[in-house]
């Protein structure tokens, strides 16, 4: 995740200054939400629901 929001940060303005790159913003913005959400958020919500089960 640390990497992913470094090469978002670094290629942010020259992807926007060639044009073509907003298929590649979107590309490496779709990579961050999911391996956010498959992080913490999976661990928080998805393993204590189990516990409680029946």
């Amino acid at each position: 995740m640390a990497v992913l929001l470094f090469v978002v940060g670094i290629t942010f303005k020259p992807l926007l200054k060639t044009g073509q790159g907003d298929w590649g913003l979107v590309t490496l913005y779709i990579f961050c939400q999911f391996f956010f959400n498959l992080g913490t958020n999976a661990i928080t919500f998805i393993i204590p629901a189990e516990e409680f089960q029946d």
